[in-house]
């Protein structure tokens, strides 16, 4: 079980260092000569740019979106947020459904998955209906939350020096899951 969170946690690391700038691209399409073999299309990043939540008190530093290639082809879309010296990350992936995404936390998402520590805890949840998966450390003051949408999008929220998990369950309760089920 461990192993399939390290995996998650893992998938989601490669996303975020394979979604750069140089990447970024004007249209809705996968990169050349990237598809997805055995899914559906992929959303476009800028179709997924308008789920950046907006939440009161924060302030929005920077967003950037691109469609990425490793570990497997994605369009993804990342922001970070900020509040005095807290902040919190926020990352949107469209996978087209893709295993090397998906399967680890689908593992553990959503279910009675519950871990303690001395430190924190790591726990399945549900948020606006879809399974998840939270983690927060109390020594380091960081906090998680990861939803998977429809085995296909990924949401990934990521908070630190915010004191609590309280703040990034606030960011996710912004995003409008249900709009970004509906995308096809």
């Amino acid at each position: 079980m461990r192993r399939s969170i390290l995996a998650a946690i893992a998938t989601i690391a490669v996303a975020i260092a394979a979604c750069s700038p140089a990447q970024h691209r004007k249209d809705n399409t996968s990169p050349p000569g990237v598809s997805v073999a055995s899914g559906p299309a992929l959303v476009g990043h800028e179709r997924l740019e308008k789920f950046v939540p907006s939440v009161s008190g924060w302030k929005l530093e920077r967003s950037y979106s691109a469609d990425v290639r490793l570990p497997a082809p994605a369009s993804h879309v990342r922001a970070t947020f900020t509040q005095g010296p807290a902040q919190i990350d926020f990352e949107l992936t469209d996978t087209a459904g893709d295993a090397a995404y998906v399967q680890a936390l689908a593992n553990v998402a959503g279910g009675d998955f519950h871990q303690e520590a001395p430190n924190g805890y790591m726990k399945a949840v549900t948020m606006g209906g879809f399974p998840g998966l939270e983690s927060f450390n109390s020594d380091d003051k960081i906090g998680e939350i990861s939803v998977l949408i429809n085995r296909r999008f990924l949401i990934h929220a990521s908070g630190t020096g915010t004191g609590a998990i309280d703040p990034v369950r606030e960011l996710i309760s912004h995003v409008d899951l249900a709009g970004i089920a509906a995308l096809k």
